[in-house]
């Protein structure tokens, strides 16, 4: 299955098209949602913009989102803050079982860590760990780089991108 990614940019109804990205991945049980999170950085320009995907146990993208900050955060900071907000995502859409998945190995492995040892290092683990307790069950992931292509492109284009935008996905046949 491909999908189509359109852009709107709110301001001006500037439609690009991103292009297609192949729906790869593993499947999950039925009734579990996965939520794929990742980050975009220039460091020389100060931004980074996190990306966030959610698909159902079929693979078929539900929702895509990102953010971008006029700040350049060091990378663990940067992919607990896009956690968090995939954990916020998660929440508002209601969703009850969830598999969160990073290509941060550093990020997962604090996450099942006692909290003792996080020693303050990171301010968002603590907020993560508090919003996860919302779903009846759920799990952190980690997943290799090419595993989260999805979440990487769109972070890679909010990276860049100066007017918030709204994602429309059309799935094609093929």
């Amino acid at each position: 299955m491909s999908l189509l990614l359109v852009i709107f940019g709110f301001r001006r109804m500037q439609v690009r098209m991103v292009g297609l990205l192949r729906v790869t991945g593993r499947l999950l049980l039925t009734g579990w949602i996965k939520i794929n999170v990742d980050v975009a950085c220039k460091k020389h320009q100060f931004r980074t913009a996190i990306g966030i995907v959610c698909r159902n146990e079929k693979g078929q993208i539900l929702a895509a989102a990102s953010r971008r900050m006029e700040a350049y955060h060091d990378p663990l900071m940067a992919e607990s803050l896009a956690l968090l907000e995939g954990l916020r995502l998660a929440d508002h859409l209601n969703i009850q079982q969830v598999q969160f998945e990073s290509d941060s190995l550093q990020l997962i492995n604090l996450l099942t860590e006692d909290p003792i040892s996080w020693c303050g290092s990171n301010v968002w683990l603590e907020d993560i760990r508090v919003l996860a307790r919302n779903f009846i069950d759920f799990n952190f992931l980690h997943v290799c780089r090419s595993s989260n292509k999805a979440a990487r492109r769109v972070a890679s284009f909010a990276v860049g991108f100066d007017n918030p935008c709204f994602w429309a996905l059309i799935f094609l046949n093929g």
